[in-house]
């Protein structure tokens, strides 16, 4: 029984002994097959960047070359310069600008970079895909424009805003027209990008904002696209400022409030003065803030009322649109009929602030 147990305890440590050897041996194929990938990955990274090198070099001497340019001047498209062209490219579009912008674009006309870009791009990562992307916003082909419209309806919501980017910094046309549809269709954060972005091109803009403010319009888009209205100082609108003035939302009627104070008109008055009387006080605030920030003069008497309202932030807000209506609306502040303690506080510290006081 004595050596039955002693035999026992050899094989368990013969066992043991084993595994534990298998087990270093295995670490020390993972280690050694771990340095020969990461080995591999560094080559290719250096053959890539010895690739994006030469090609920056080649493209370089042909931009500032005067002759013209052929096919032959440039390296065949295999995927490995496809895949090193695109950091180069967009390096390039990033700092070139007038003619020699111009010849780029010729060059990679003659290189037919985009049929190659557009085979790479269907099994890229997602990353890749935005590179690419960026390198056909800034190509001027219908083709490209194409492949940057049938990622509008992409699953991947960051590929989806890119093309909207693309579509618009492409052709204002096209987001004035056909991306208001579209946008209607989205998801409400790719509505209020279309709407920011829409505002960027000024007055143009008005009707595209007015058609995504319309009936029926999801709340983000809405308050975005009143607050691009307003941002581009239209002195006119389409829009229905008295239901506005209602909506049920109190942030859109404080959205409203700008827009409203930008329009010289029975309209706008008539807006500015409901959401002046709005149940919110942070609506009130909106109209105040508003009118002072339109030096809107002829509607001092709303702000008159305002200045006595039961909210200390709403009669805050209407002292300094006061202030900021300059001689007039500092006389209003200074022959106050019966202002209470708190508000005598809020005169005073406007007053200094503007340079009023003496």
């Amino acid at each position: 029984m004595f050596q039955s147990a002693i035999i026992s305890d050899a094989v368990l440590l013969t066992v043991i002994w084993t595994a534990s050897l298998v087990l270093a041996g295995l670490s020390l194929l993972a280690l050694v097959a771990l340095a020969v990938l990461r080995g591999l990955r560094d080559l290719a990274r250096r053959r890539d960047q010895a690739c994006a090198d030469a090609l920056s070099s080649d493209i370089r001497n042909l931009l500032t070359s005067r002759v013209e340019i052929t096919p032959d001047m440039l390296p065949a498209l295999e995927p490995r310069v496809v895949r090193a062209s695109i950091a180069v490219l967009l390096g390039y579009f990033r700092n070139l600008e007038g003619e020699a912008r111009q010849r780029l674009h010729q060059l990679l006309a003659v290189w037919e970079i985009e049929p190659a870009l557009a085979r790479l791009y269907r099994k890229s990562p997602r990353l890749q895909k935005l590179h690419i992307l960026a390198i056909w916003s800034h190509l001027g082909t219908a083709s490209s424009l194409d492949r940057v419209r049938r990622e509008l309806s992409c699953d991947d919501e960051h590929i989806r805003l890119a093309a909207l980017r693309t579509m618009v910094r492409r052709d204002p046309d096209i987001a004035l027209e056909d991306l208001v549809d579209l946008t209607n269709r989205s998801r409400a954060r790719d509505m209020q990008l279309l709407a920011t972005t829409l505002r960027r091109q000024g007055p143009r803009a008005i009707s595209a904002l007015e058609a995504l403010a319309g009936p029926g319009a999801m709340e983000g888009c809405l308050r975005s696209a009143l607050e691009g209205f307003a941002a581009i100082g239209a002195a006119e609108t389409q829009l229905d400022l008295a239901a506005l003035s209602n909506h049920a939302s109190p942030r859109v009627r404080s959205s409203v409030a700008l827009l409203a104070a930008g329009i010289v008109g029975p309209a706008g008055a008539a807006a500015l003065q409901r959401l002046a009387e709005d149940p919110e006080p942070a609506v009130r605030e909106s109209a105040a803030l508003a009118i002072g920030r339109r030096r809107r003069a002829d509607l001092i008497e709303i702000l008159t009322a305002l200045i006595t309202d039961r909210v200390w932030s709403v009669r805050f807000r209407a002292a300094q649109a006061l202030a900021e209506l300059g001689p007039p609306g500092r006389a209003v502040l200074r022959h106050l009929p019966d202002p209470g303690p708190g508000t005598v506080r809020i005169v005073e510290e406007v007053l200094y602030a503007s340079g009023g006081a003496r």
